[in-house]
């Protein structure tokens, strides 16, 4: 009887757990709390990047006067298109946009050269002391450029580079961040890559050229951007090492523009928006490579 009555209790269908009434609207109300908070968090962290691109742009077709008028006008009215032709008749733009054009160009290939060989050693090559010397040479990320600059100075003089463009391309080529950033892509490259290219009886310049390169180039184009970007905004090295007006760089271009008497925040937002140009230019051509290469480098660490 005792196993029957077993048996029979196995046998009834357990009664299914009520939910209590509301339960399942107070957490669909929650899932749609969270998301409305995470798209507000999302748009407000958009409008702080997004909102000074406009301001710049609205201010460039403004007169100087109505720059910081109070209530802001977002819409000018009348549009003044014509401070962008006074940038160019106050100063020399087109000669400080070449002049930029060409430092960033040159700096761009020295980068890329100097710290994908640098990477490709550091990952790729054996020898003694390169995980020590890896860290040395990152270490140098932290250490102010303030405490560089004199013996940065004293250097390109004795090498007769002062006030000429190669003291710029000479102090930008070398990129200690630029090599951590590869160093990190070039550890993900299989290692079996390299010892095939060995069967094949393939040096190591084949083996850089043809197989870690062409399979760099997400890294290669976040790199470049970022040395793009750097030589767009550099202000201290050029107005250090550059005294002819002809040799001037956008930056000091549009900080000429700016005098004791006459500040002309109009023009040099005119400047400033024609200077973004090539650099949205190459972030719109390369953006998916751009975005693989800082996403594949993201969680990396410094290792031996």
């Amino acid at each position: 009887m005792m196993k029957a009555d077993t048996a029979l209790a196995r046998r009834r269908p357990r009664r299914a757990r009520t939910k209590p009434p509301g339960s399942g609207s107070l957490r669909n109300m929650r899932a749609i709390v969270a998301t409305v908070c995470k798209y507000v968090f999302i748009v407000g962290l958009s409008a702080t990047t997004v909102l000074p691109f406009l301001w710049m742009v609205s201010s460039s077709l403004k007169l100087d006067r109505d720059v910081f008028a109070i209530p802001m006008r977002w819409i000018p009215s009348p549009v003044h298109w014509e401070n962008y032709v006074q940038v160019f008749q106050k100063v020399s733009f087109a000669t400080y946009y070449l002049n930029t054009l060409k430092i960033a160009g040159a700096v761009l290939i020295l980068q890329l050269l100097t710290c994908t060989m640098a990477a490709f050693s550091f990952t790729k090559l054996r020898y003694p002391g390169r995980s020590a010397l890896l860290i040395v040479y990152i270490a140098t990320l932290m250490v102010p450029s303030q405490v560089t600059m004199i013996p940065q100075f004293i250097i390109v003089r004795n090498l007769g580079l002062f006030n000429t463009h190669g003291a710029l391309i000479l102090l930008a080529g070398f990129s200690a961040f630029g090599t951590f950033l590869l160093v990190q892509f070039f550890r993900g490259i299989p290692g079996e890559l390299m010892d095939a290219c060995k069967i094949d009886g393939a040096g190591y310049m084949v083996a850089y050229w043809r197989i870690i390169l062409p399979l760099s180039l997400p890294a290669l184009s976040a790199l470049g951007i970022m040395s793009v970007i750097g030589e767009f905004n550099a202000f201290m090295q050029p107005m250090i090492y550059l005294n002819d007006e002809k040799l001037r760089t956008i930056t000091l271009g549009l900080r000429s523009l700016v005098t004791e008497y006459v500040s002309a925040i109009n023009l040099q937002m005119a400047g400033t928006v024609m200077a973004l140009v090539p650099i949205v230019a190459v972030y719109v051509i390369a953006q998916e490579q751009i975005i693989k290469g800082i996403s594949f480098n993201g969680g990396a660490g410094v290792k031996g």
